[in-house]
């Protein structure tokens, strides 16, 4: 839900019309490789 909001947020700061299915397909994208950081960071 915060992903989804910053998405919206930075795609209203840049003016760029996203439209709800893609805002929530990058967060996802963010929060899958966010979760795969968050491994590596653990296993480094």
């Amino acid at each position: 839900m915060l992903f989804s909001q910053l998405v919206l947020g930075y795609g209203g700061l840049t003016h760029i019309p996203f439209p709800r299915t893609t805002a929530k397909i990058l967060a996802l994208l963010i929060i899958v490789i966010g979760g795969y950081l968050y491994k590596w960071w653990q296993n480094r």
